[in-house]
């Protein structure tokens, strides 16, 4: 017994000052590392889960798909069991009344469908972007068994602090994705999480707790954002919010710059419209080559950076409908780059138009004065 003790002794002895302790001086069996909430309820993520839903309205010409969620939103002290999902997905009553919600659409489940109901309720604002639609709770708790996720306004979040987001991306099963939250900006919370089309309307959890409604983001900036619970409550109860950092700059900025771009069109169209008709009767063309050849997709991804300005005339030159520019450009909202909505309309033009050739697209540049956009990417075509 006494050697044991002075063996024991002679080690403590020969630890220096300073000498890391080791992890077994003070570990415990169980520790909390997150000021006691870092454990949460499990029923949060089955609830979160499956309150989101497959949004999509099919109308005359017109196809929408998005995200959205059962909710439980409370105005004037009044309690009401709502769909919510964004603006740019469900903009008007006649588009919800045609619009369908599918519940339980995940994994090998086919889902359960419900139409939504406008005329019970119906608040929208495209800023923030969201849609809050009328619904028949009765049938979402009772028979598809799924109850609604607080629409309260959210706790207090920090920069870094993780979050959820379950969604339909591109109308597929449900899937989520987590990342950090970068920045808070009213009335936007920023953050890294992968969303894509179809995504718009999907839930924003931190801690399994919405925070946000899911809106859009930017590929060149390298951003997903969210527009705040608060911030929509906000509204609804007094019908202001706050503004979006640079919002009535940036509006103002866009309207002259898009107004100047229109003026200087037309203005151009105008001068050349003699010298494009001498052009046309001059340049002739095989028109069995040239009006069989369909533009390839790398051909009109490269042009549509330059038609950013001028897109949607180009579209309706191209004589695409205006519920297909529409479309291209709610759908698109999501990108903050112009080019993405021209590379949009391009694609569309070459699957819908029977006539969707290299001529007529040539065609169409030069009759808005852009000859040049059309000899930079059809360079042998312009030779022939």
């Amino acid at each position: 017994m006494v050697t044991v003790i002075s063996t024991s002794n002679k080690a403590c002895s020969n630890q220096k000052d300073g000498d890391a302790l080791t992890n077994n001086d003070h570990e415990r069996k169980e520790v909390l590392l997150n000021h006691g909430d870092g454990i949460l309820d499990a029923g949060l993520l089955t609830k979160s889960k499956n309150a989101v839903c497959y949004i999509y309205c099919s109308k005359e010409e017109t196809e929408k798909r998005g995200s959205g969620f059962f909710a439980l939103i409370t105005l004037s002290g009044i309690e009401h069991k709502v769909i919510i999902t964004n603006n740019h997905v469900l903009c008007n009553k006649e588009e919800a009344a045609c619009a369908v919600a599918r519940f339980h659409y995940e994994g090998k489940l086919p889902g359960a469908d419900i139409r939504l109901k406008p005329e019970l309720m119906f608040h929208t604002n495209d800023v923030l972007d969201y849609t809050i639609i009328g619904c028949d709770a009765d049938t979402i708790e009772n028979r598809f068994c799924i109850d609604p996720i607080e629409f309260t306004e959210e706790d207090p979040m920090s920069v870094g602090d993780d979050i959820f987001i379950f969604q339909h991306p591109k109308g597929d099963t449900k899937k989520f994705s987590y990342q950090k939250i970068s920045r808070i900006e009213r009335p936007y919370v920023y953050y890294n999480a992968d969303t894509d089309i179809g995504s718009s309307g999907s839930v924003v959890l931190r801690k399994f707790k919405l925070i946000a409604v899911h809106s859009k983001g930017s590929d060149l900036l390298q951003y997903n954002k969210g527009t705040l619970c608060s911030e929509i409550l906000h509204h609804l109860r007094t019908g202001t919010y706050t503004q979006p950092a640079s919002f009535s700059s940036e509006s103002a900025c866009q309207k002259k710059k898009r107004k100047s771009d229109v003026l200087g069109e037309l203005e151009t169209a105008n001068k050349r419209s003699r010298d494009t008709e001498n052009t046309l009767q001059q340049n002739t063309f095989n028109d069995h080559h040239i009006n069989t050849v369909k533009p390839t997709e790398d051909q009109l991804a490269d042009l549509s950076k330059e038609i950013v300005a001028y897109w949607k005339h180009l579209a309706r030159k191209l004589k695409l409908p205006n519920c297909e520019v529409q479309r291209i450009q709610k759908d698109h909202v999501n990108y903050d780059d112009i080019t993405e909505k021209a590379n949009a309309m391009l694609l569309t033009w070459l699957e819908l138009d029977t006539n969707a050739y290299v001529s007529t697209l040539r065609d169409a540049l030069i009759s808005l004065g852009k000859k040049r956009h059309s000899c930079q990417t059809f360079p042998n075509v312009e030779l022939l």
